[in-house]
């Protein structure tokens, strides 16, 4: 699978479980645990960018 379609299904999942860009950064009130940003998120669901399996997890 490529990095578009690995972008897309995320996407889809992420969206199914109604969670915003933000929450999957780890944007959310009180949390210590930033991940990524929000545009780099964005940017693995166009498949423009890549994210490591260790952020997701």
């Amino acid at each position: 699978m490529d990095l578009k379609s690995w972008g897309r299904v995320f996407r889809e999942i992420r969206e199914m479980k109604n969670l915003s860009l933000a929450k999957v950064a780890g944007y959310y009130e009180n949390s210590p645990n930033l991940i990524t940003s929000k545009q780099q998120v964005s940017r693995f669901e166009l498949g423009e960018s890549d994210i490591t399996l260790t952020k997701i997890y």
